[in-house]
């Protein structure tokens, strides 16, 4: 919201709705006057009492356009909050629509004898007075962010938020606040590096024993096996985290000052260190190393040394993070104007699937494309109000007469939706109804299949035009494949009643009481919506024998 109200992807052919709205920010931070960011005004007030309050002033302006006609204001507590970011991550301080928020990350007890600032510095140090250099700088970060092309400022402002809820978590857990800065750097690593690992980059330890016992294979097989091991997830991940990190710290960073800094030369294992405390924290909430939680060494130093292995401190890596976040921002390229969809990311706008009782049919898909998506459509509806299903008759016609030019993959999905619907709709004119049927009969040797269409034509309706000869398994087979794609893009998902309905079917047709009990509880499992029938299964497991 904070770059949309700047105006950057209005088109000003239409009406700009102004409204003046303010909100309040309370700070750590001491300034005494009014400050201009470009589109907002930060105005202090002389408040002596609790912590130094400040009031941003902006016009949260819209554009009238014909894809919205939006003509109410949105979005206010998601400006304030996107000021809150920068504002905090710009003059290295704390901002917060709560002054007790302040109050609480400034004056907390980390562990015993540790404060907050052992761990954060000057970032919650009270009552520290903004300097003119670090408001200009505050300043123009700001015009930098506002200025980014838009999907280089949501992802920074994703990074600005996770630098400040590293900040507020830390009085309650360390781990999380370490492993959440190096979020920060691996989700610009992830979108902006496009590292390709080698198999130098492999762990030493185990590359020397791999090569040690590949090397009496030819060495083709050899650089296959190498080809496997460096596509590894994990290794690409680090490394390119490792990469990114290089490639972003200049040497400003290793500047002398009087705290223990970092070496280049440490650099890469430190980083390769917080990298695997992040992943331990993530996959086994293993806590950080207690070393790293004692508050003098990230207070006087960047980094911990152990066995030869060096370790960022809280200090050294949360010193890091800014290096990298305002490195990277800085050389981001700036445009003043963009051709962006604004609208679709105003606040309470949300993607939602429309009713089938809207769209169902009226694709002109003569190739069957939307034919897994009516079919979907169609059962949803047939569940839903059996009575009120749109007219599909010129769908079905149309189909139908284009079969020839049906995709072979789409064709069967096609038939069950044909079948179905000239099956199951009652109010269906009785001789269009005869037309069609006697255009389907000359399908019938699809039918003879058994796919999970073919399962839901005789599953559904009265099919009585062709006698099939599979057999339980091979059902059971059919849906066992389904259930395993069901949950993906592109193929076929039905509505739980009539999942269960097959299920049900299944376990009336097999032979042993285990198959019986395993598809009935299957069936009562995936009921969880439909009291009425999973009371009646149950009824069914209990006369069966079964405790489940």
């Amino acid at each position: 919201m904070l770059q949309i109200i700047s105006g950057k992807f209005f088109s000003n052919d239409g009406e700009i709705r102004h409204n003046d709205c303010h909100g309040v920010l309370y700070s750590n931070l001491e300034y005494y006057g009014n400050v201009k960011y470009k589109n907002i005004e930060l105005h202090t007030v002389d408040w002596k009492r609790g912590m130094p309050t400040y009031v941003l002033r902006f016009d949260n302006n819209i554009e009238v356009v014909d894809s919205t006609k939006i003509l109410v204001k949105v979005g206010d507590d998601e400006i304030i909050r996107q000021m809150k970011y920068i504002l905090t991550f710009s003059l290295n301080g704390i901002f917060d629509e709560n002054e007790s928020a302040v109050e609480k990350i400034i004056r907390t007890d980390i562990s015993q004898g540790d404060t907050s600032e052992h761990f954060l510095g000057d970032i919650v140090r009270n009552n520290k007075f903004i300097s003119d250099d670090e408001l200009q700088f505050s300043i123009s970060f700001y015009n930098q962010m506002i200025g980014l092309r838009r999907e280089d400022y949501k992802i920074i402002m994703q990074c600005l938020s996770a630098y400040y809820s590293a900040i507020r978590v830390l009085y309650e857990d360390i781990s999380l606040s370490y492993s959440i800065l190096v979020y920060c750097i691996e989700s610009l690593s992830s979108n902006y590096d496009k590292y390709i690992p080698t198999w130098d980059d492999y762990d030493c330890d185990i590359k020397e024993k791999l090569e040690r016992v590949l090397s009496g294979y030819d060495n083709e097989l050899f650089e296959k096996v190498k080809t496997v091991l460096i596509k590894d997830k994990h290794l690409k991940l680090s490394k390119r985290f490792v990469n990114f990190v290089l490639s972003n710290v200049t040497n400003n960073f290793f500047e002398a000052t009087d705290r223990k800094g970092i070496t280049y030369d440490e650099l890469e294992n430190a980083l390769q260190n917080a990298y695997s405390i992040r992943s331990k924290y993530a996959h086994e909430l293993k806590p950080i190393m207690k070393q790293l939680q004692i508050g003098s060494f990230s207070d006087k130093c960047d980094t911990f040394e152990w066995e030869h292995a060096i370790f960022l401190t809280y200090g050294g890596l949360i010193r890091l993070v800014r290096h990298i976040i305002i490195n990277f921002v800085g050389k981001c390229e700036k445009v003043e104007k963009e051709d962006y969809p604004w609208y679709l990311e105003l606040p309470g706008i949300v993607n939602v699937k429309l009713s089938p009782t809207i769209w169902l049919g009226k694709a002109k898909d003569n190739d069957g494309s939307m034919g897994i998506a009516n079919l979907e459509g169609l059962l949803q509806c047939i569940q839903s109000d059996p009575q009120n299903v749109p007219n599909m008759n010129e769908c079905v016609e149309r189909y139908l007469t284009h079969f020839s030019e049906i995709k072979k993959n789409n064709k069967a999905a096609v038939l069950a939706l044909c079948w179905i619907y000239i099956l199951s709709i009652s109010n269906l004119d009785k001789e269009y109804k005869e037309k069609i049927v006697s255009k389907l009969k000359l399908h019938l040797e699809m039918i003879s299949e058994c796919n999970i269409y073919n399962i839901l034509i005789f599953a559904i309706t009265q099919f009585d035009y062709l006698e099939i000869d599979w057999t339980v398994d091979d059902m059971i087979k059919e849906i066992s494949k389904y259930n395993k794609y069901k949950f993906k893009k592109n193929h076929i998902k039905l509505p739980d009643k009539v999942e269960n309905h097959i299920y049900i079917m299944i376990a009336e047709n097999v032979q042993t009481n285990e198959q019986i009990l395993y598809w009935y509880n299957k069936a009562y499992k995936n009921c969880v919506n439909n009291k009425e029938l999973q009371e009646t299964i149950s009824l069914k497991l209990k006369e069966l024998g079964s405790d489940s």
